[in-house]
């Protein structure tokens, strides 16, 4: 009978598995955690606590040091570059170093061995090369940083006690496997 309620379920696309839950409740830690410190940033900690959130701990720690790295490939790169850009304030010529600093950042990233970190690399570069922020260039590089962290961080500590497999066969009590 049991069966048969898990198949409607599935069948209705009412099944939430266990990553779904583990990486809603991931964002929710984030969320929560801005919310009653008053930090902003809450966007990079829940991206990161959703693409680091993975089947098991091993791979979330595997995609937490390439989200880690990637990040603070392209913080660097994008805080040197806007550091740059806000000496010269002509809005071409940063349009010219963002492109630059992409390709930059492509290259350095393969020749690290770390072209798992591109994407996200990518992504921190141009939040701080086009996205609007009064604090200098350095600052909300280093706030980028930290919100990535706390995101990795939240997304391992969950993945680690909450429905892990591990913890059943060390003796500890977890709920059923299936989902």
């Amino acid at each position: 009978m049991a069966d048969m309620e898990n198949d409607k379920k599935k069948l209705l696309g009412l099944h939430i598995g266990k990553r779904n839950l583990k990486t809603g409740l991931s964002v929710l830690i984030c969320l929560l955690f801005y919310y009653f410190t008053g930090r902003d940033g809450c966007l990079f900690a829940t991206v990161s606590a959703i693409i680091c959130m993975q089947d098991n701990v091993e791979k979330s720690l595997t995609s937490g040091f390439s989200r880690l790295a990637g990040t603070v490939i392209g913080a660097v790169l994008g805080m040197v570059f806007l550091s740059i850009g806000r000496v010269f304030t002509n809005e071409y010529l940063v349009i010219v170093m963002t492109t630059v600093g992409i390709m930059l950042l492509i290259l350095l990233s393969n020749l690290l061995n770390r072209s798992d970190s591109i994407v996200i690399g990518c992504m921190v570069f141009l939040s701080i090369m086009i996205g609007t922020s009064s604090q200098s260039p350095f600052l909300y590089s280093i706030n980028r940083m930290l919100d990535t962290f706390v995101g990795i961080m939240v997304a391992i500590t969950v993945n680690r006690f909450v429905w892990n497999p591990a913890n059943r066969r060390r003796g500890e009590e977890a709920p059923d496997e299936q989902g």
